[in-house]
C-alpha cells in the first residue's frame, strides 16, 4: 500500500504513562524520545466543529485520521505534526488482514500548537552521509564523534534551507 510505505507526511509520536511522581501523586510523562513515522494524514471532515465540555466549556473538535505501516504508540500518547499537537483519540487499531495490507489507523483529535514547526525543511529525513556531504558543500567542519542533530544545525545556519 503505497500511502502507507510512501506516504507524504511525517509526524512525531510522543509515547507518554501516567506515573508516580515523587510526592506519589500520578502525572503525565513523556517516556522516551519523540518517534518520526512516515504516514498519511486525513482529516475525518472537511471543517472542524465545536463541542461542549463540563469543564472546559465549547472547545474546538479537530480530528484527523493517520494511517501507518508502524505505530509506535499508544491510547495515551500525542502526536506533533508540524506545528499542531493531537492527542489519540481510542485505542489504536491494527489491521492485519495480510502482511501486504497490514497497517495502523488512528484517529487524533487537535489539542493545541507547539508553536513553530517542529518538521520545517525536511533536513532530519535525510542519511547522515548526505548531511555530512552537504556540510562539506559549505565548508563546515566535523567529524565522526560530530552528532547528527549538530550537523543539521551547522547546515541550516550556513544556507538558505529552511529560512
Amino acid at each position: 500500500m503505497s500511502l502507507l510505505t510512501r506516504g507524504k507526511h511525517r509526524v512525531l509520536v510522543q509515547h507518554r504513562e501516567n506515573l508516580r511522581n515523587e510526592r506519589g501523586q500520578k502525572s503525565w510523562q513523556n517516556v522516551g524520545a519523540p518517534v518520526r513515522i512516515r504516514c498519511a494524514v486525513q482529516p475525518v471532515r472537511e471543517w472542524s466543529t465545536s463541542e461542549e465540555q463540563f469543564e472546559a466549556g465549547i472547545q474546538m473538535l479537530d480530528l484527523r485520521r493517520i494511517f501507518s505501516k508502524t505505530w509506535p504508540g499508544n491510547v495515551d500518547s500525542h502526536v506533533i505534526d508540524g506545528a499542531d499537537l493531537f492527542e489519540t483519540v481510542g485505542a489504536p487499531q491494527h489491521n492485519k488482514m495480510s502482511r501486504a495490507t497490514s497497517h495502523w489507523a488512528v484517529t487524533v483529535r487537535w489539542i493545541g500548537s507547539v508553536g513553530t514547526p517542529v518538521v520545517s525543511d525536511g533536513l532530519d529525513f535525510l542519511a547522515r552521509p548526505l548531511l555530512v556531504v552537504l556540510a562539506g558543500l559549505w565548508g563546515i567542519a566535523h567529524d565522526d564523534d560530530t552528532t547528527t542533530a549538530s550537523l543539521i544545525a551547522s547546515i541550516r545556519e550556513h544556507s538558505t534551507i529552511g529560512g
